[in-house]
């Protein structure tokens, strides 16, 4: 009914002599102050002064305002703002903050602000500006020529900058140097972080926000931060089973398979580094303590049963154990299909051919940033044939290897990734550069205990500013996160 309302009005402007036409204005104003005007669209001056009467002056400001901001990408309502009384476009720019407040708007919907800005209208701006989000702010400073504004949008951007980087100890807006590549991918996953509060969801509980839940919890673990990221899911979880009530069965089933995916990566890398000796035995444990509705993955408890017996090898230097992490990588091609063979029986008595080595390198390199549990595992299983003298020790073998644990040292500089054994039987077969920046970080790692490492944090901060100390700051990382 609505939505005839202005036909009619449009209607009497032609037809009615000016008596008639004031009685029809009578009789529409007061059916518009009975109903929800706020989905009218004005298509003419005469109707916009019709709705400052009908409306505004008659009680009804904030349902005049809806009308206009929903309508200011209609350039007569955006000329009439502009060309009107100007008291009627500061009262609106005064509803706008509340209005941003209450309401997720994306930044195209705001860009009427670059139109109509003067700088006499700074004051009733900058309320605006500390509303919104700071994508919001940078898409408007992309779009706007005007100097003052730019310098105004600027302004708040930097503000909010320092609000973030203070709640998020930092990270976020750290100087390039310091934050590496690592920083970066920090920055972006704190960022897409921010956009899932629940003020920005109109259903905060709804399948939207927790996919973007479950990506930012993907990203973090991209950054390294395994525990961060198992700790964010658990909440996930959590929040899940209680407030789901508005996700679609078809969304319950995305967000279900998304989990479980990763969980996959998450939970056996995470008592990997934390618990290795006990990561086959605790995995069952904590998928029925925090993630009751899922089983563990049967390929990553096959993986983790395969870990022990190659430690047992690594450490103990006993031969039989050879034959026991054959049946142990059967188990995993008998019911993953997929997987290729990790050890062949032959290879116990004759080696590993190039071709078969190669395979298993192709096989790390698949698996390195998809799953790093399992990547990391297949190396350990290299490493241990070739301390059995089962892979030829070649250069570019062993070079090869020692770049993949380089690679997961610097994604997570655990004491696991790289230690004195590992450097100690690949780098003296490694290329210079490859061994020189091993032995650097077991060098510096070997002589930072936790007391000399804060003693230099404490008193030589400059050290971990340099330009070229990733190594000194990683290995900082590490020992706050407790892997190192």
């Amino acid at each position: 009914m609505s939505f005839d309302l202005l036909d009619d009005f449009h209607k009497s402007l032609n037809d009615a002599i000016p008596f008639q036409l004031w009685e029809v204005e009578i009789n529409l104003r007061h059916t518009m102050r009975q109903i929800d005007c706020t989905k009218l669209k004005p298509e003419r001056k005469e109707d916009l002064d019709l709705l400052l009467r009908a409306l505004y002056f008659n009680g009804q400001p904030t349902d005049f305002f809806e009308i206009i901001f929903n309508n200011l990408e209609n350039n007569i309502t955006l000329n009439w703002l502009q060309q009107g009384p100007p008291w009627v476009l500061i009262e609106f720019l005064k509803f706008l903050p509340w209005h941003l407040s209450q309401n997720t708007m994306e930044p195209r919907r705001l860009y009427f602000l670059l139109h109509i800005f003067k700088a006499s209208l700074t004051k009733y701006y900058r309320p605006i500006l500390q509303v919104l989000d700071l994508h919001t702010l940078q898409a408007l400073a992309a779009r706007t020529a005007n100097p003052d504004l730019r310098n105004l949008l600027r302004q708040q951007e930097a503000v909010l900058v320092e609000e973030i980087d203070r709640k998020w100890y930092g990270l976020y807006d750290s100087p390039p140097v310091f934050l590496d590549e690592k920083g970066r991918l920090v920055r972006q996953a704190i960022e897409l972080l921010i956009s899932t509060d629940i003020h920005c969801f109109s259903e905060p509980y709804g399948g939207e926000r927790f996919n973007l839940l479950i990506q930012t919890a993907d990203d973090i673990f991209s950054c390294g931060l395994v525990e961060d990221c198992l700790a964010m899911l658990i909440e996930i979880y959590q929040d899940y089973q209680h407030q789901n009530r508005l996700v679609t069965v078809l969304e319950d089933e995305k967000i279900y398979r998304s989990l479980h995916k990763l969980l996959r990566r998450v939970i056996p890398t995470y008592l990997l580094l934390y618990m290795p000796w006990e990561a086959y035995n605790r995995l069952t444990m904590v998928y029925k303590s925090y993630f009751p509705r899922f089983d563990p993955d049967s390929l990553s408890i096959k993986y983790l049963n395969l870990y022990e017996r190659i430690q047992e090898g690594l450490n103990r230097r006993e031969p039989a154990i050879l034959a026991e992490i054959l049946m142990y990588s059967q188990t995993i091609t008998d019911s993953h299909s997929e997987e290729l063979p990790l050890l062949l029986e032959k290879e116990l008595w004759e080696g590993l051919e190039p071709d078969r080595v190669q395979v298993l390198m192709t096989k790390i390199r698949q698996k390195l940033y998809t799953l790093p549990n399992e990547a990391f595992i297949v190396m350990e299983l290299l490493r241990l044939l070739l301390q059995h003298g089962l892979i030829k020790k070649t250069r570019e073998t062993v070079g090869e290897l020692l770049d993949y644990y380089l690679l997961l040292w610097k994604w997570v500089p655990a004491h696991m990734f790289l230690n004195n054994s590992i450097y100690e039987q690949l780098a003296p077969l490694t290329s210079i550069p490859t061994r020189q920046e091993a032995e650097r970080i077991i060098r510096l790692a070997d002589r930072y205990n936790s007391e000399a490492l804060f003693s230099d944090l404490d008193n030589r901060p400059e050290l971990f500013r340099k330009k070229s100390e990733t190594i000194r700051r990683a290995i900082l990382a590490g020992k706050v996160m407790g892997v190192s």
